[in-house]
């Protein structure tokens, strides 16, 4: 084998471990890995072992239910070494039958490492359950040609379903495997699949039809073959065996061929184990590359689909974060009042600070400014913003009011999604507590109201212009701010009532006796209009805030196994697949 194809091999191998280690979630693995039994089994049970080299030719027997598959066994052999019985599902173990040297090495785990070899003392064994299912039992014989191991497997459609896993794990590690078939079984649905599979993959399948009727030169069991070759495409010529007890119990009986000309003990002593074993191993290659690009194309629609969903829900939140409505508060109020203050002479400044002082008795609007701002707005009052506090408390209803609207969202839309993604979200939307996540979110929102570095530069260069413009932007500027530094929570009315985003309608203001006059020139100078403008990479920045708010406290828990179980599909490991599987495809020749 090209050293390229055994390093892909290998890198393969270890990378589907891996990936499957990295999905912990069922329902994603189920997904990932439904229906490739038969070529993972290829990979670790064929062609991974015997990347050492050529040890010996696998001849595995296999048929159906009550088959006589044993019976084939032990004739070749030459004697009674697997238990014959004629019960349903009487093997339930597979045994080996090799030459000494080659059933020391099996028994040391050097020629099948997959399995747990260990030697048959008592037959009974085989066919109990005690023992685990990856054990294999090996006897010495001396009846088999050089280099050829004889297996004995459990029945491909056996009523215990425990067994068809071993059996087509035997499948997958043999090079020649002998359909042992009979006039009941030949056209079963599980037979044929499980050998036109083993043809497929590679294995060179060799029809026994057993029991087979004597009358007229076998014409009925001549019939027969021909069907379930047909049906296979196996193309090897098959053998007879005849329905006679006496012969059958002595086990020094030939199975014929077709043609009457060889048995089957010559058949298998006459192969070049070498060429068939490499010819085998390459079309298994090749086989395992297609199946595997079959998997990596299934692997890239769940990561689709997955990748698909998370999308949709990031979006999703992103989409309400625009809804949100920010309202500033005492953080903007305090920027501008101390750029102003920065500037004024000192007795104006004093004026400033006395108004901080005294914005702690906040009170209710005047009638006169409530007037102003009634008349420009046409709205009717609907809340009093009496304070920051008020503020704060408004807008945590707000910010939780959308983040329930999105988890309800994220809720409603499970029954709609595709599997995987459908168990993982609704995993997740259960045990989401919708009532601590809305509150969390908005604890982290309101929480943090430091203005960015961004903000404070573009606020300055902004203050600036308006202060050294000569028409009325200053008085805008000291107006705002006459009104801030006795109500830091205004600035929040006034962008209330010019955008009903929170509905508000009133001004707070406080016991100083220019509020009144200074909140009614804002208006009369466009305040709404240039506070917007000053406003807008910081409502940007607020939003911001509030998706990563909403993505931390109800998306990510909602969407957190769906993640980590996509992030497996999307990194290295798949890579690696990808890359190994095309160089099985490409450089792997056929026979």
């Amino acid at each position: 084998m090209d050293e390229d194809v055994i390093d892909a091999l290998r890198a393969f191998d270890e990378n589907l471990h891996a990936l499957e280690d990295a999905l912990t979630h069922d329902a994603v693995r189920e997904a990932v890995f439904a229906d490739t039994h038969d070529w993972i089994a290829l990979l670790r049970h064929k062609l991974i072992p015997r990347l050492a080299g050529p040890e010996c030719l696998t001849v595995a027997v296999a048929g159906g239910t009550n088959s006589g598959k044993s019976t084939v066994f032990n004739l070749l052999l030459g004697g009674d070494t697997s238990p014959v019985r004629a019960t349903a599902a009487a093997t339930c173990h597979p045994v080996i039958a090799a030459a000494p040297d080659l059933a020391k090495r099996c028994l040391e785990g050097k020629i099948y490492p997959e399995f747990k070899a260990i030697a048959l003392d008592d037959p009974n064994a085989v066919i109990g359950h005690e023992a685990p299912d990856d054990q294999l039992f090996v006897v010495e014989s001396d009846a088999l040609p050089e280099g050829i191991v004889l297996m004995d497997t459990p029945d491909v459609d056996s009523i215990d379903t425990a067994n068809w896993t071993i059996a087509e794990n035997i499948r997958a590690a043999g090079d020649i495997v002998i359909a042992v078939l009979t006039g009941e079984k030949y056209k079963d649905d599980r037979v044929v699949n499980f050998f036109r599979a083993a043809h497929e993959s590679g294995r060179v399948v060799v029809p026994v039809m057993n029991k087979a009727d004597k009358n007229s030169d076998y014409e009925i069991a001549r019939g027969q073959l021909a069907e379930f070759r047909n049906d296979t495409g196996v193309k090897t010529e098959p053998f007879l065996f005849p329905f006679d007890s006496e012969i059958r119990e002595s086990f020094k009986a030939d199975i014929i061929s077709e043609d009457g000309e060889s048995t089957l003990t010559d058949y298998l002593a006459n192969l070049d184990t070498s060429e068939v074993r490499d010819s085998v191993y390459r079309q298994s290659v090749v086989s395992f590359a297609k199946s595997a690009g079959g998997f990596l194309t299934q692997v890239d629609k769940i990561e689709e689909n997955l990748s698909g969903v998370l999308n949709e829900f990031n979006n999703r939140a992103a989409d309400y974060a625009q809804k949100y409505d920010p309202v500033p508060g005492e953080a903007i109020g305090g920027l501008l009042h101390e750029y102003v203050q920065a500037r004024r002479g000192p007795v104006r400044k004093f004026l400033g600070n006395a108004g901080g002082t005294v914005a702690k008795g906040v009170v209710s609007v005047g009638s006169s400014v409530r007037k102003a701002i009634l008349e420009r707005v046409n709205l009717e009052p609907t809340r009093i913003i009496a304070s920051a506090e008020d503020v704060k408390t408004v807008h945590e209803k707000e910010i939780a009011r959308l983040a329930r609207e999105l988890a309800t969202s994220y809720l409603a839309s499970c029954p709609n999604l595709a599997e995987p993604a459908q168990t993982l979200i609704k995993d997740g939307s259960n045990s989401l507590q919708v009532d601590d996540a809305v509150d969390r979110a908005a604890k982290d929102l309101i929480g943090d109201q430091d203005l960015s570095e961004d903000f404070r530069a573009h606020a300055k260069v902004m203050l600036d212009e308006w202060w050294n413009d000569p028409t009325s932007s200053r008085r805008f500027i000291e107006a705002a701010d006459s009104i801030l530094a006795v109500a830091p929570a205004a600035v929040a009315a006034f962008v209330g009532i010019n955008t009903a985003g929170l509905g508000t309608a009133e001004l707070t203001a406080v016991t100083w006796p220019l509020a009144q006059q200074l909140a009614t020139r804002a208006f009369e100078h466009s305040f709404g209009d240039r506070i917007f403008d000053f406003l807008k990479p910081w409502r940007e920045e607020r939003r911001e805030k509030f998706l990563e708010a909403v993505l931390a406290n109800v998306t990510e828990p909602v969407t957190g196994q769906l993640e980590s179980n996509l992030a497996p599909l999307q990194g290295d490991i798949l890579e690696t697949l990808r890359s190994s599987q095309r160089t099985c495809l490409i450089d792997s020749p056929t026979s």
